[in-house]
């Protein structure tokens, strides 16, 4: 819960600053690669979860920055 508050934060401090299209970049990258950066060290899920995941982590990111920007307009 801690994470997905804090993912949720950051991306609307994002948000407030960049496009649409960098703000799903950027929370992309830091959503999603460096989690699985440290799951890949500690060697726990399987690279071949990464096909599925990654458009899903993708899509997962557009929805939150679409909900960032719909709250930020209120």
């Amino acid at each position: 819960m801690l994470w997905s508050l804090a993912y949720a934060g950051c991306i609307v401090a994002v948000r407030t600053r960049f496009s649409f299209k960098e703000t799903i970049a950027l929370a992309w990258v830091f959503g999603f690669v460096l989690i699985w950066l440290v799951i890949s060290n500690l060697g726990v899920l399987p690279y071949g979860l990464l096909v599925y995941a990654i458009p899903l982590s993708l899509l997962e990111t557009a929805v939150a920055a679409w909900i960032a920007q719909l709250v930020l307009k209120r």
